[in-house]
This record gives C-alpha cells, sequence and structure tokens, in this order.
C-alpha cells in the first residue's frame, strides 16, 4: 500500500477464541476493567511512540465480507472514540469510505493514536470495533495486545520522553514583519514552561514571547519579529528558545520555518 507506514511487525490475525482469564484487581471498577480485558481476543498490536502517545495498530482478516463502521479503544476507564481504517484497495480514497467495506480475506490494517496515562503506565488497552457482517447482523469485537510487553515498553518510552517543539508555520509581511508558530507536545507529569527571549540579529528582531503547556498536553507558541523570518539565526538555533530553562533539540525537518 504505497501510503501507508507500517507501525512494527505486521501479523495477521484471525478472530477467534476469547482469550483466558486475567485476575481482577482490588478495586470494583478495576474488577470491571479486567473482564472486559478478559473477553477480549489477544492479537497482536503494532505499537509506534511518539510526543503525541502511543499509536496502536492491528492486522485483521475476515471469514466474511464486513462492513466497519467504527470503535473505540479503552485504557483503565478511559474511552478514546474512532477508529482508522486502511487496506490496500481504498489505500488511495480520501475521504475514505464509510462504512469501510472489507471482503472476506482482505488484509484491513486497523489503527488508533492514544495518550496513555503514566500515572497508571500497566493499564491494558482494549480495540473494540463495531461491524456488520454479510447477513446485516451487526457485531461487537474486543481486541487486547497479545504482546502486551511491547506495548508497555512503548508506554515507557513516552512518558519519559521530553517535550518536543517543532515549527508548524510560518508568514512573511511585505512590511517585513514575520510570524512563526511553534507547536508545543509535553508527554510529561510536569507543566513545561516554554519561553523565548527577545534579540537581534543584523537588521533582524524577535520579540520575546512564552506560554505553559499541560502535563501530557500540547500547546502553541507564536513568535513575532521584523525583518527576515526565514533566517538561521532564530530563538531556537541560538539558544534564546527554552523548555523549562533548557534549550530543546529539534531535528532539521522540524525546525525549517519557510
Amino acid at each position: 500500500m504505497s501510503r501507508r507506514v507500517v507501525l512494527g511487525a505486521a501479523a495477521t490475525v484471525a478472530v477467534i477464541a476469547v482469550g483466558s482469564a486475567i485476575v481482577a484487581s482490588r478495586t470494583s471498577e478495576d474488577a470491571v476493567d479486567a473482564e472486559a480485558i478478559a473477553a477480549a481476543d489477544p492479537v497482536r498490536f503494532d505499537v509506534y511512540t511518539s510526543g503525541r502517545g502511543v499509536r496502536l495498530g492491528i492486522d485483521a482478516t475476515y471469514p466474511g465480507d464486513r462492513q466497519l463502521s467504527g470503535g473505540w479503544v479503552t485504557i483503565g476507564g478511559n474511552v478514546d472514540e474512532g477508529l482508522e481504517f486502511w487496506s490496500e484497495k481504498y489505500d488511495d480514497h480520501y475521504p475514505k469510505p464509510d462504512p469501510f467495506p472489507v471482503a472476506a480475506g482482505t488484509r484491513v490494517l486497523i489503527e488508533r493514536g492514544v495518550v496513555p496515562k503514566c500515572d497508571a503506565p500497566e493499564a491494558v488497552p482494549v480495540i473494540t470495533l463495531e461491524s456488520r457482517v454479510s447477513d446485516g447482523t451487526t457485531r461487537s469485537d474486543s481486541y487486547r495486545p497479545l504482546n502486551l510487553d511491547e506495548y508497555l515498553a512503548a508506554v515507557d518510552t513516552y512518558c519519559h520522553l521530553d517535550p518536543e517543539v517543532e515549527v508548524a508555520g510560518s508568514r512573511q509581511e511585505v512590511n517585513g514583519d514575520f510570524t512563526v508558530t511553534l507547536t508545543i507536545l509535553n508527554p510529561t507529569r510536569e507543566t513545561a514552561r516554554v519561553e523565548s527571549g527577545a534579540f537581534r540579529d543584523g537588521d533582524t528582531t524577535w520579540e520575546p514571547a512564552s506560554t505553559t503547556v499541560p502535563p501530557q498536553g500540547s500547546g502553541e507558541l507564536v513568535l513575532h519579529g521584523h525583518g527576515e523570518g526565514c533566517s538561521h539565526v532564530n530563538p531556537w538555533t541560538t539558544g534564546h528558545l527554552t523548555v523549562n530553562g533548557i534549550a530543546p533539540e529539534m531535528d532539521e525537518a522540524g525546525s525549517e520555518q519557510c
């Protein structure tokens, strides 16, 4: 599929038996979660970590035709609505058909990005998929990670990431004024204080700006200036931009503003 990025080792799974029971936790809410996890089919999850969270994916094939209508991911009582579907037949179709048709024996990739709770990293995700089969029956299937250790490792990686800063866009006016918008992702459990100090480079001036980003949240910081806004001499290459007092490391792709 030309526009897909595989999130880890792909494995085709068939919807088969219910997984083995998992011992209920101490509280009644945990017991409900444990029951839902036990009722889910164990399949391999593809996992990918970024500053935006952990992206989950499963490869599936079904013995009969299906119309995939939607679903959600549950992690420790938190519900993230909406799933994304990909197949070779509809790889270049935008928007994707809704409901999403899957022919018998056809591989379909089911994905969703989530933001794990770092204060409960051991919570197990359950993907619930709603669909209609060829006889018109509506059904609901749920899946839990067979490779739980890989998922927990991805969560641990996410929960120890530093805040990320990227250039989201810029605008240069004919009179020399410019703006540069930065996106900040904060996967940490602490509020991130982002500051950009005022400075001058030749005829180009940058005004001071600051913002705060909540724990496991995202935000924007809009920088204003006058002169050459596309210069490689800017707040993040000169140390004038800091996150909690430390200059962030920005990769080349994320630091290009023009």
